[in-house]
């Protein structure tokens, strides 16, 4: 089973962003569709039937070739879309259950949803959402879904008692937690960085495809990559000063006692 959808075209092709696997301009896949009387068919639908720009869909009511290929997370079976007035047309179905408003520029989002909910609502049964609020909500999501706590608790007096004993002095104890700290910071960015991209390519191409029938676009916010390894390593550092400085307050008989 798949779903077929339409809208208008002409309004998403001057107005909307559609994320598009290929080609890579929605405006041009938009406006084939329109001329060629064809469809735009969502990743999953791709991935699933084998289908690519230049083949054509096949339903009960006649073929549409295909012009576009888009990303899409709302339907892992398959989503087509073609033109309303030719959706119509095919299967005399005029019915409507969403409407995209794009509001002109000084127009307050709150108010506009409140002004259409108050004129729909009641009637249709309508509510009205922001992008924004979809947004935050598919955000939320992903970050609930990878959000990994880690504990780690170090207990190390006793160790440095011992290396105070045979002759490190309080300084060198705490330039050596210090440069632990910057290393540590450093090496976890590093493998942060490379588990990253493979965690990140494995979830895109591999677990997301199969479970899903869908990916996401691979994109690498570089400067975001840059100044969160810059922060970490100059964090990881700060955070050595304060165990560096309680390092030389240690009393060494008690501690060497203790196991």
């Amino acid at each position: 089973l798949i779903a077929v959808g339409s809208g208008d075209l002409e309004v998403a092709k001057r107005f909307g962003d559609l994320p598009m696997i290929t080609p890579r301009s929605a405006a041009d896949a938009l406006e084939g569709a329109i001329r060629r009387k064809g469809a735009l068919v969502s990743e999953s639908f791709s991935l699933k039937f084998d289908k690519h720009v230049g083949d054509s869909v096949d339903l009960p009511t006649g073929r549409f070739p295909i012009t576009g290929i888009y990303r899409d997370y709302s339907n892992d079976r398959g989503v087509v879309v073609m033109d309303r007035a030719l959706y119509v047309r095919t299967f005399g179905d005029d019915a409507i259950n969403t409407v995209v408003i794009y509001l002109k520029p000084g127009v307050n989002a709150e108010e506009a949803r409140a002004s259409l909910e108050t004129m729909f609502g009641p009637k249709y049964h309508a509510f009205a959402v922001t992008n924004r609020e979809i947004r935050t909500a598919v955000m939320r999501i992903f970050d609930q879904t990878f959000v990994i706590t880690y504990a780690l608790i170090l207990e190390r007096t006793r160790e440095l008692a011992l290396l105070r004993v045979i002759g490190m002095t309080v300084a060198e104890v705490r330039r050596m937690i210090v440069l632990e700290s910057a290393i540590l910071g450093l090496v976890s960015t590093v493998i942060g960085i490379v588990m990253g991209y493979a965690l990140s390519w494995i979830l895109i191409y591999v677990i997301n495809k199969q479970s899903f029938g869908w990916t996401i676009e691979f994109h690498t916010p570089l400067r975001i990559v840059v100044l969160s390894s810059v922060i970490t390593l100059v964090a990881a550092t700060l955070a050595g000063l304060a165990p560096a400085r309680l390092a030389g307050r240690i009393d060494l008989a008690a501690a060497i006692k203790s196991e």
